[in-house]
């Protein structure tokens, strides 16, 4: 029985959960097995080299992870539910495979269902690990699968699954949708300090969820959030700044959130910090830095950034002039029908302009402009008739 002690410490070691007093305890526990207790020395030893070597290589700490995963296998440290969690976490650290995610998922779910834990803290973590099996993938998805094994863990207060819980009660993901319950979740997550409870307590007090709007405390809570790194709650606090909503407006710190979110891929926020580039808000007015930006959110699809790439190239606004690649962004900006992409696209087809001259193309780009209510192509339209 004593053996599930030394098991329950390399799993949160492997876990990057462990703490000093913990190891303390479960190394005094182990001390009964003296072969035990020399394996876990052995992998203690191994997690504090590729935790403290900042010289490591990515290969070099593969090889470490290898090592520990190899020596937590071994016969000392099985037939626990503790080693079990333990090994579905080297198969998930190593192996990264469809089939090797699918045998960690069934390793989880065995040591979830598990009724000799001695460690509350892997027991949660199991059940966790199970729960998001049925969301991101190892089992097939299925959020009621899901929301139960969260539950589990929540209940053990685990705050990453409480948090969860109250997303998928915040969404109807799996269970019926109830903002009120929702919020007794995100609340006992966020006293963890949990960051997407702390972004959604932000998004409750921004909207006025169950009790009335309140702008500052949503600052305060989306504050927390983006500091730890959350891009949502990054883009949120650009626009507190920007906006004035529960701070006093700040161009300098609301410029400057947006570049952290859009950093993080945040498109939105890749978007308008092209813009504050663009036009100097908030930063200094540097127009290639805006083209990159508005090239990075276009190449991802953000519909609205198409049009500036477009005029970037045909302009020459921090970058090279290049009809042909100008005509290839007014394209795509006028496939929503934007109606000076469309008429761009006629004036560039009707001077021969990145593309070979086409009067026929021109006036059909010129008719929709002038259709999408663009007055300078009724005028080049009303040019070319009277030639």
């Amino acid at each position: 029985m004593k053996l599930s002690y030394c098991a329950a410490i390399v799993s949160l070691m492997l876990a990057g959960c462990a703490t000093n007093s913990m190891n303390d305890t479960y190394v005094n526990k182990a001390k009964s097995d003296i072969k035990a207790y020399k394996t876990l020395k052995s992998i203690e030893s191994l997690v504090i080299k590729a935790s403290s070597d900042e010289d490591l290589s990515e290969a070099q700490l593969k090889k470490l992870k290898e090592r520990i995963c190899d020596k937590a296998d071994s016969d000392s440290l099985k037939n626990t539910p503790e080693a079990t969690y333990m090994r579905a976490q080297c198969k998930n650290e190593i192996e990264v495979t469809i089939q090797s995610k699918y045998e960690a998922c069934k390793l989880f779910k065995k040591a979830a269902e598990s009724s000799n834990f001695y460690s509350k803290e892997v027991q949660s973590q199991a059940m966790y690990s199970t729960g998001n099996c049925y969301v991101n993938g190892g089992f097939s998805t299925n959020q009621t699968l899901a929301f139960n094994w969260f539950k589990k863990s929540a209940d053990l207060e685990l705050a990453k699954a409480q948090s969860e819980v109250g997303y998928q009660l915040y969404w109807g993901q799996g269970v019926k949708k109830d903002m009120e319950r929702a919020l007794y979740w995100f609340r006992q997550a966020a006293t963890q300090h949990d960051t997407q409870a702390q972004l959604y307590l932000g998004k409750y007090y921004y909207f006025g969820h169950i009790h009335p709007q309140n702008k500052s405390q949503a600052f305060y809570w989306f504050q927390k959030a983006a500091n730890k790194g959350d891009r949502e709650a990054q883009y949120r606090l650009g626009e507190s700044y920007r906006y004035s909503e529960g701070i006093k407006r700040d161009d300098l710190k609301s410029a400057y959130w947006f570049k952290e979110a859009a950093k993080q891929g945040h498109l939105k926020s890749g978007f308008i910090t092209a813009k504050n580039y663009h036009y100097g808000n908030g930063t200094e007015k540097d127009l290639a830095k805006a083209f990159y930006w508005y090239k990075k959110v276009a190449e991802q699809d953000y519909e609205e950034a198409y049009l500036y790439v477009a005029e970037a190239y045909r302009l020459s606004e921090g970058t090279d002039k290049n009809f042909a690649l100008a005509l290839k962004w007014y394209l795509k900006a006028a496939n929503g029908r934007d109606g000076f992409a469309e008429y761009q696209l006629g004036k560039l087809y009707y001077l021969g302009q990145g593309a070979t001259q086409n009067s026929e193309k021109a006036i059909m780009w010129l008719n929709q402009a002038k259709e999408s209510g663009n007055r300078e192509a009724r005028k080049l339209l009303n040019e070319i008739e009277n030639l």
